[in-house]
């Protein structure tokens, strides 16, 4: 998935030229990444998305923003076993779908050596498998988007939300806001961040449509 936000609501050229632009310039990009969804969202309503993709299916959602404001729930399951993906030897682990890792890190960072300097996160591990990740995936100025996933087999056995956990206190501890958000209807998302402590402060809309 792609998103993008930004322009100017009242530039018409903006308006007529964004459609083009995205099929020439964006979309062989995302083809090559395996990304088949792109995501658009304007910060008010005099956006009109349909105006400014005529060419495309439109499918509408709603996005949630949470933010952690104090240190997580105590969520931890010291029985499950878990890797620093900050350290420079995780690599060096006989992990026989190390692969997961680096696709989730390549979704968001430049390298690794970009994400190791100024990004968090943590690995589950069960045996010589990776159960699932959990990472900073969009950094600012002073906050932290957490991006997660856990393996299908391996979920609702608390990997998620012991590996959230790790990862919000790292970016609290750091001087940073761990930053959380979900669609409307992901609730497996929603009550993870809500289960840690994070308070919902904006929802917004937004348009998604396959390229």
């Amino acid at each position: 998935m792609e998103r993008i936000s930004g322009g100017d609501h009242t530039n018409e050229l903006f308006i007529k030229s964004l459609d083009s632009y995205i099929s020439s310039h964006i979309a062989p990009r995302m083809k090559k990444l395996g990304l088949e969804y792109f995501e658009v969202s304007g910060q008010h309503n005099e956006w009109n998305l349909a105006l400014m993709f005529p060419s495309r299916k439109l499918y509408p959602f709603e996005q949630m923003v949470f933010k952690l404001f104090h240190k997580p729930v105590e969520s931890l399951n010291n029985a499950i076993r878990i890797i620093n993906l900050k350290m420079l030897d995780w690599e060096d682990l006989d992990l026989k779908n190390i692969e997961f890792v680096h696709d989730n890190i390549d979704l968001f960072w430049s390298s690794k050596e970009d994400f190791r300097a100024k990004g968090y996160g943590y690995a589950a591990v069960e045996g010589t498998e990776i159960m699932g990740v959990c990472y900073s995936s969009f950094v600012t100025e002073d906050t932290h988007a957490i991006g997660i996933e856990t393996l299908s087999k391996y979920q609702n056995r608390g990997v998620g939300t012991h590996l959230a956990a790790l990862v919000a206190e790292d970016i609290l501890t750091n001087g940073f806001t761990p930053y959380w958000d979900c669609s409307l209807d992901n609730e497996a998302s929603r009550k993870l961040a809500l289960r840690l402590g994070f308070q919902q402060i904006h929802q917004y809309k937004c348009s998604a449509f396959s390229i």
